[in-house]
């Protein structure tokens, strides 16, 4: 009896709650109930089943924090992304569709490449192999773009120019030289137009004989005055830039391959006259833009526009001849030259003190 009394009682025990769940359950409303689609979620709270997207999909602008360029190749302008490069926001259990993506165009992802991008949390992929770059030419392994930009013809300039005169003149960076990217156009005492035009010096710059260039007294262009030629000697050119001595002319040949090709390389892409059927233009490799500025003599003529270019150094030969840079429109090399008087005037390129 006393047995059969305490089966009783756990049995009680046992409806009685679950009497009580029961009761519980059915007091609890479906507010208190967590939908369990979008679709309940929209009935209970009194919206429109297509007022939002799918809940699985993913907001990828807001996802994907940097796109990063880690190599490119000079030769084709192909850029490769690292994975490492871009943060997501999402799960590793959520996929991101290439086709959400939106990559507006920037100095390292240009308008004309494929934005396309598939991502999830653990890799990122360019859905095209290949996205185009504009190469600049000689730009450095580690280029900051606040010094440095890319124009169209592909060459790196400096983006602060240096203003003399009343005039900016951007510069161009080659090997570990930064020279101006065109004549120097300072009116100097002495200093003439070729045919004595103005609108040849907006073209050629103007021409100078040595002694002016080097901002010497004119007896220096009859007689030796390498006592008074200073190391980075500035001349006429802007305070921090000076007029580029044999040696430096020489190691400009060597970093863009040597005399047999430093014509064509530096010389500007039109401007040159033709020679036998053949185009006396350059390919501008470096944006150093050379034009065929000719020469002028000292009793007034000049010689060779479209045809020529010479440019002073500092370097002096002798009492009478100064070397030069010289570039001609039937050939593709160039090199230095000293079969010029300092009286004959020519061209002024300066270069950055280092």
């Amino acid at each position: 009896m006393r047995k059969f009394n305490f089966v009783k009682s756990r049995i009680l025990k046992i409806l009685l709650i679950v009497g009580i769940g029961v009761l519980t359950f059915s007091c609890m409303s479906d507010i208190d109930m967590p939908p369990k689609t979008y679709a309940e979620f929209a009935e209970l709270h009194g919206l429109s089943s297509s007022s939002l997207s799918s809940s699985s999909s993913v907001d990828v602008i807001s996802s994907l924090s940097s796109v990063e360029v880690v190599s490119s190749s000079s030769s084709s302008g192909e850029v490769e992304v690292s994975s490492s490069s871009v943060g997501l926001s999402s799960s590793s259990s959520e996929e991101v569709s290439s086709s959400s993506v939106d990559v507006s165009s920037s100095s390292e992802m240009p308008s004309n490449s494929s934005s396309s991008i598939e991502a999830s949390s653990s890799s990122v992929t360019l859905s095209s192999s290949s996205i185009t770059l504009a190469i600049c030419g000689n730009r450095p392994e580690e280029f900051d773009p606040d010094l440095y930009r890319c124009e169209a013809d592909e060459i790196i300039y400096l983006i602060n120019s240096v203003t003399y005169d009343g005039e900016a003149y951007s510069a161009v960076l080659i090997g570990d030289q930064t020279w101006m990217a065109r004549n120097l156009n300072y009116n100097a005492n002495g200093s003439v137009c070729y045919d004595n035009e103005p609108s040849n010096c907006t073209t050629y710059g103007h021409l100078y004989n040595w002694a002016t260039a080097m901002n010497l007294s004119a007896d220096c262009n009859a007689s030796t005055c390498a006592n008074k030629v200073k190391d980075k000697h500035q001349g006429i050119c802007p305070e921090g830039w000076h007029i580029p001595s044999n040696e430096e002319w020489n190691t400009l040949k060597m970093v863009i391959g040597g005399s047999s090709t430093a014509g064509i390389k530096l010389k500007a892409k039109s401007g040159w006259d033709d020679y036998e059927g053949k185009s006396g233009n350059g390919t501008n490799d470096y944006g150093f833009s050379a034009l065929p500025g000719g020469a002028g003599y000292s009793l007034g003529d000049f010689t060779q526009k479209k045809l020529l270019g010479y440019w002073w150094g500092s370097t002096e030969k002798d009492a009478t001849y100064a070397w030069q840079w010289f570039a001609d429109f039937r050939i593709d090399s160039a090199n230095i030259y000293s079969e010029n008087t300092k009286s004959l005037r020519c061209s002024v390129r300066c270069l950055k003190d280092q």
